[in-house]
């Protein structure tokens, strides 16, 4: 059964597979372009569900005896001629919660994330949806000796497939690159990839702080999640490295206090903070089926239209989704949503009169980049992606701003 709900996701290129006890049944979602949609309920069972859950265990080398512990684990499948690296994250769900009646302990709920490594070559930044001036203001940063870039988003809004695009413009050059990462998503060739491991003491900071004596030229940190790895991160990039990151963080603009707060110095952020980038994924729309509305009576009541978008689309229209049989409900595939942040002198001044706490349209007005709101008007515009889509993640309405 694992083996056919591991093919099912291949087939459909999942990102994660969902496997939770619910009800006395066995509930499998898949999550794809970032929606999660049921596919599966067995009503088999707890011996059904235990022995899923005991295989799943078992390749992950976890002892089925800890059905009641939060466990993290991985393992490698072959399916259909393609290898597979599979996250496995377990959590515990009491008997009287899982619907299992019959169970006396804790029943395993768990989530697989696939990573498709040698199937997944390295997608080029205009791929991802960068346009072409935004491409060539990231490969201007990318010459940059040393210093930090930063890239900014939730977890699954791809931050570390835009940093492989970014390395793989870098390893063109006769440079050394070390990454520390928790995982190793894609193998790439030209860059010295280390996995955290703690059980050997092989964290973030540590490896930083090893890298150091590794005489490299480009380091990248699959995340800055602690004071101790923001330091070695800045003191990386202060001795004349260039060092990428990932941190969690709204905007590009929320890059600054967020290490603040993880205790980075003002005066050695202003230094070494070179740029920050914050994106999204958002469900691009079909191309065979998409409809263009320029009357908004078609898409809801015409005063509430003017009163939420004005005249935002009036020139353009915009699209919604159909649905045909080359898409799933009217979209297909995912492109990104950004904003890019560039430490100018103008910005550094904005940084220290605000004590590092400024607003995103200014501080990008200040770069002459574009904040997150514009630029998903502008997908909405030209009919890459709807106003539903886009407002998952950023207000372009005026009554939805006001709420946030």
């Amino acid at each position: 059964m694992l083996n056919d709900i591991l093919e099912r996701a291949v087939l459909q290129g999942i990102s994660d597979i969902h496997i939770e006890p619910r009800q006395g049944n066995t509930v499998v979602r898949f999550r794809q372009d970032g929606i999660l949609k049921e596919v599966s309920r067995y009503k088999y069972g707890l011996d059904f569900h235990e022995r899923l859950m005991n295989k799943i265990y078992e390749l992950s080398q976890l002892e089925v005896s800890r059905f009641g512990w939060l466990s993290d684990s991985s393992f490698t499948a072959t399916i259909m001629g393609k290898q597979i690296f599979v996250r496995v994250s377990s959590i515990p769900i009491p008997h009287h919660a899982s619907g299992f009646e019959e169970s006396r302990s804790s029943q395993a709920s768990i989530v697989l994330r696939l990573l498709y490594r040698k199937n997944q070559g390295i997608t080029p930044l205009p791929e991802l949806g960068y346009p072409d001036e935004s491409v060539t203001t990231i490969e201007h940063l990318l010459r940059i000796p040393y210093g930090i870039i930063l890239m900014a988003g939730p977890t699954g809004s791809g931050k570390t497939t835009t940093l492989y695009a970014m390395m793989d413009i870098i390893r063109r050059k006769p440079v050394k690159i070390l990454a520390i990462e928790d995982p190793v998503e894609l193998p790439l060739d030209g860059v010295i990839q280390v996995e955290v491991c703690r059980d050997r003491n092989v964290t973030f900071a540590n490896a930083v702080r090893t890298f150091l004596r590794q005489d490299p030229d480009v380091i990248l940190v699959g995340e800055i999640r602690d004071q101790e790895t923001a330091e070695e991160s800045v003191r990386a990039a202060l001795t004349g490295h260039l060092v990428f990151a990932t941190v969690h963080a709204n905007t590009a603009a929320e890059v600054i206090p967020r290490l603040m707060n993880l205790g980075v110095d003002m005066d050695q952020i202003l230094s070494c903070v070179k740029g920050c980038i914050a994106q999204r994924l958002v469900r691009k729309l079909c191309p065979k089926c998409r409809r263009h509305i320029t009357d908004p009576s078609e898409y809801m009541d015409p005063d509430d239209y003017r009163k939420a978008y004005g005249d935002l689309f009036d020139e353009s229209g915009f699209w919604v989704p159909v649905g045909c049989t080359e898409c799933d409900e009217g979209y297909k595939g995912r492109t990104v949503l950004w904003e890019m942040l560039i430490m100018t002198k103008n910005v550094k001044e904005h940084v220290q009169k605000t004590n590092g706490f400024i607003e995103s349209a200014t501080a990008m007005d200040l770069c002459h980049q574009k904040d997150m709101q514009k630029n998903a008007i502008d997908l909405v515009r030209q009919g890459i992606t709807t106003i539903a889509e886009v407002e998952l993640f950023v207000p372009i309405s005026r009554t939805l701003g006001e709420l946030l």
